[in-house]
């Protein structure tokens, strides 16, 4: 398994058939499958894979923090004839569940081929057979999997997993001068919270963010060691002079699951502290990325440091990489301002500054994360909750529709769709992971 393929996978407990067993199978369970993983190289991520499984496996209950103790025999081997005695279980369906978890950890049909040769040492002809069934089902994805439903939901995480690992990778660099709403932005695409505190002003380094292969709610976060199950204080709480690396599911506006890496940037403003603005032009020269999204922010548009830096992603970078995000449009006053002759008036000037013919999208970042917020798991705090009426009462009028600025047009199926589109955010991704047109 290569290391990024363990950070970008996802594992799901909710469903699990050991949610409801007996503690002392759980731990016989848990213990099983450290040992037939002893022979298989054990990299970072799958020791933090086995500590997920511990935590769900170990709990005296589905809500306590009190854990069951562990076997204190480790030592014990293949060799040794008790585990037959011992783990009878493994004459019954628990057996199947094995196998699958074991391929969720490691993410490999070779190394578990090789697994499957010491479980076969402990079972009957009849289950081998089974096994052998069960096996040939995880390598081939969307097989039927009647026989075994017990294990569905492990079978097709390991197909999503699996599925998701050969698709090909989507890097996207996020640059902006300060208070363009780069922060904002990214969490509208991730469709979570999930920048750091004050990352702007902080950050002297860039910060990684991978889209997982299916919603299992957590996060997995990289700086020093690795967390499976950060929380936000646990990334606000790293360090700002390295690089961190965040693994979550992307609630993206399409149905297809696309591998997705957002490099966020420091910020520009070498007023604050000009290693910023080095460590960007350095990672936009050496990345190997898809697409360079710039935000502007549309009510303060050519400072000199800015024209300064547009002009140097010019001459440093292929136009059509390059992608421009004019936010913040929500602030404007249609009486007195014009969405409209703002788009040309950027479009003329990033023209004079040597781009042909630039891609300009608008777009409320802020609106675009208010929206998958209420969607996908409706939290809102107070101030969200009335901002949210706002902005939607404000992007229901024509005037502030910014699909009309955008050439590919789409049909809205339902308010949230409409919503989306109207604000930006439903254009832009489809920009973005189809490829820009």
């Amino acid at each position: 398994m290569e290391l990024m393929d363990g950070f970008i996978s996802s594992l799901d407990f909710s469903n699990h058939p050991m949610k409801n067993a007996k503690y002392k199978i759980k731990e016989q369970y848990y213990y099983l499958l450290n040992l037939f993983i002893e022979g298989v190289h054990v990299d970072n991520y799958r020791l933090r894979r086995l500590k997920q499984y511990e935590n769900f496996l170990m709990r005296k209950d589905n809500k306590s923090n009190e854990y069951i103790t562990p076997l204190e025999n480790s030592k014990i081997s293949f060799s040794n004839k008790t585990i037959i005695s011992k783990y009878k279980f493994l004459r019954k369906k628990y057996k199947y569940c094995m196998l699958c978890d074991l391929a969720l950890i490691l993410l490999n049909d070779k190394e578990i081929e090789n697994i499957l040769q010491d479980i076969y040492k402990y079972v009957s002809s009849y289950r081998k057979n089974q096994l052998e069934k069960l096996y040939k089902i995880l390598i081939k994805p969307n097989s039927k999997t009647n026989k075994f439903s017990f294990v569905s939901n492990i079978i097709e995480q390991y197909w999503k997993n699996k599925e998701f690992i050969k698709k090909k990778e989507v890097k996207i660099i996020v640059t902006a001068n300060m208070s363009a709403g780069k922060s904002t932005l990214i969490n509208a695409l991730v469709g979570k919270k999930i920048t750091r505190t004050a990352q702007e002003v902080c950050t002297t380094n860039n910060y990684y963010i991978f889209n997982k292969a299916f919603e299992d709610n957590k996060m997995y976060l990289e700086e020093s060691n690795l967390i499976v199950d950060a929380k936000k204080e646990d990334l606000d709480k790293c360090k700002y002079d390295t690089s961190i690396s965040v693994a979550t599911f992307f609630r993206k506006l399409n149905n297809d699951i696309e591998r997705v890496c957002i490099v966020d940037t420091p910020g520009v403003n070498s007023a604050m502290n000009k290693i910023h603005g080095k460590i960007t032009k350095e990672t936009i020269k050496k990345e190997n990325y898809d697409i360079l999204l710039y935000i502007l922010n549309a009510n303060k548009l050519g400072t000199d440091e800015e024209i300064a830096y547009l002009k140097w992603i010019a001459k440093n970078v292929q136009n059509k990489k390059v992608l421009f995000v004019l936010n913040k449009l929500d602030t404007f006053h249609t009486e007195e301002d014009s969405i409209k002759d703002s788009i040309n008036g950027v479009k003329n000037d990033l023209i004079s500054l040597g781009y042909e013919d630039p891609i300009i999208c608008p777009l409320s970042a802020y609106y675009a994360f208010l929206l998958k917020k209420k969607y996908y798991d409706n939290s809102f705090t107070e101030d969200e909750e009335d901002e949210y009426y706002i902005y939607t009462k404000k992007f229901k009028k024509d005037e502030y529709d910014l699909s009309k600025y955008y050439k590919e047009k789409y049909k809205a199926i339902n308010e949230f769709n409409s919503m989306s589109i109207k604000c930006g955010i439903y254009n832009l991704e489809r920009m973005i992971y189809g490829g820009i047109k």
